[in-house]
């Protein structure tokens, strides 16, 4: 919160997320959209926290901070903004969804996004997981488009997807306190990619065998 307010003249003001704020509003208001913004940006380049224990530690690292905050304030910025429109767009086709071949595939796909879109995402998005957030949006959006079209190609991915989806969910991990479970977690939105939409491209090579390894490894 100091360095926040120490390096308030290099981060995002309320006009700078005057959009974002908007297609946010279902979620929460402006106030804490920037709030959480600002820290985000503050947590991407502070890597190893260590709180100052002066006031000339602390100034030195703003100082050091000040290049940095500025350089991927607009990135980041940039990064919210496309996941809040692509996450409106995906909502929007799936109000398209509601012939009974489709009900299973949406209830899925509504899954996937209260997962990677609700109050406080900004903040409590992995800064490592943030800018990937477009792709896994986009990576839907082409899903859904496919399966409007056809609903019958999505079947034999969404098959494959789901117990692992659902064994993960439903397992006592906790991503926010655990490294291994916290990097499957994100593995899973990158399978997503692999099996609904490859010509993305995934961060690293994932398979529905892989993750199977990884689950079971991690829940004996």
């Amino acid at each position: 919160a100091l360095l926040t307010l120490a390096l308030a003249d290099s981060l995002p003001t309320a006009t700078d997320v005057a959009p974002a704020a908007a297609l946010y509003r279902r979620l929460g208001t402006p106030e804490a959209l920037l709030a959480d913004l600002r820290r985000a940006i503050v947590d991407s380049v502070w890597g190893k926290p260590e709180a100052p224990r002066s006031g000339e530690q602390f100034n030195a690292l703003t100082e050091a901070l000040a290049t940095p905050v500025r350089a991927v304030t607009a990135s980041v910025t940039a990064t919210v903004l496309d996941t809040l429109r692509l996450w409106r767009e995906v909502e929007k086709q799936l109000d398209r969804a509601t012939t009974l071949p489709l009900l299973e595939l949406a209830a899925d796909l509504r899954d996937q996004l209260r997962r990677l879109v609700y109050p406080g995402f900004v903040a409590h998005t992995p800064q490592q997981w943030l800018p990937e957030l477009p792709r896994y949006l986009k990576a839907a959006g082409l899903r859904l488009e496919r399966a409007l079209a056809n609903p019958a190609v999505d079947r034999p991915q969404r098959q494959a997807l789901h117990p692992l989806w659902a064994a993960f969910w439903q397992a006592d991990g906790d991503p926010a306190a655990d490294p291994a479970w916290q990097e499957l977690r994100w593995l899973l939105e990158e399978l997503r990619v692999g099996l609904f939409a490859p010509a993305l491209g995934t961060l690293q090579p994932v398979s529905v065998a892989r993750l199977s390894r990884l689950l079971r490894e991690r829940t004996g």
